[in-house]
């Protein structure tokens, strides 16, 4: 409790030694005694005050984020009460167009949430649920938005659906070799659990899934890539921009079902007035019943992709 571990990005695993300003992390808290939040910022600014996961007691709570490291090459990450295990697995990094190769990482083309994979439905798999330990490969280039060619990764919101047993899902490229031991989600029995993932796509435009165990639907809805045709990616300190318990960026008031939020996010803690699209890391409060959140464009239709169970 108030501890603040360092976490080593330069250097470590794939990770360059230098020249990289943020590392998209997969963050894991494994078994709290209690409720508590972790905050992950860039090593060596002041801790902001927003939580990058919200784990319940006795729970395992996964969450992708992307964080900006620090002139040391490091990124830490706050515990605020209670003891907690933490596992991080790097799926990607981010530097400097002008100190970066001719290929696409750190150019980001938003997309409008689209639905890739169901296995409840057969949409991008056979309709069945998914056994432990029998990876399959999922098509992202020309899905969903996707554009055909020219892309080196996706980003993916999972969702693991009412697993049998507890485990997680791990997902690389085809020609990425044997499966890495690493987790993208980690899902509990019965429950439904979504997280957002980053993954390299392999030459033939398609990506391996594998659960570790049970049996479990799975859902991905795709919400960008990674092309010359994108943006680069500028990493901020954490600023928290809506929480509808104080009035913050909304009126004080719990969302209705069925009921719409807009959110400013332009303009504000260091996003440019220009910015075509934001990394956000949204949580949902105490709900009465199960739902689901979904996240958009402005001025759009609403997709049918969900962020929060």
């Amino acid at each position: 409790p108030g501890e603040t571990v360092t976490i080593k990005i330069a250097g470590a695993g794939s990770v360059p030694a230098s020249g990289v300003t943020a590392v998209a992390v997969n963050l894991t808290s494994i078994r709290p005694g209690r409720k508590t939040y972790l905050t992950a910022y860039p090593s060596g600014q002041n801790r902001p005050d927003s939580s990058t996961l919200n784990p319940r007691a006795g729970s395992v709570v996964p969450n992708m984020t992307i964080v900006g490291v620090g002139n040391d090459g490091t990124i830490s990450v706050y515990n605020y009460t209670s003891n907690v295990h933490l596992t991080a697995d790097v799926l990607g990094y981010f530097r400097p167009t002008s100190g970066a190769s001719s290929s696409a990482l750190g150019k980001m083309l938003p997309l409008t949430p689209a639905r890739i994979l169901d296995t409840r439905f057969g949409v991008g798999a056979p309709k069945a649920r998914v056994r432990g330990r029998k990876p399959f490969t999922l098509q992202v280039l020309g899905e969903g938005g996707v554009p055909a060619s020219g892309v080196d990764a996706v980003v993916l919101n999972l969702l693991s659906v009412k697993p049998s047993r507890n485990g997680f899902v791990t997902t690389w490229p085809t020609d990425g070799g044997a499966r890495p031991d690493t987790a993208n989600l980690s899902y509990r029995a019965g429950r439904n659990i979504p997280n957002l993932t980053m993954c390299k796509v392999g030459a033939d435009g398609k990506i391996n899934v594998e659960a570790s165990a049970g049996q479990v639907d799975l859902v991905a809805d795709v919400v960008g890539c990674f092309s010359e045709a994108g943006a680069q990616l500028s990493p901020v300190a954490p600023r928290r921009l809506l929480d509808t318990r104080k009035g913050i960026g909304a009126p004080t008031a719990r969302v209705r079902a069925g009921g719409e939020v807009k959110v400013k996010v332009t303009g504000i803690g260091g996003v440019p007035a220009g910015a075509k699209a934001v990394a956000l890391n949204v949580s949902a409060v105490r709900p009465t019943k199960q739902t689901f959140l979904t996240v958009y464009p402005t001025g759009e239709d609403r997709p049918l992709s969900l962020i929060h169970i």
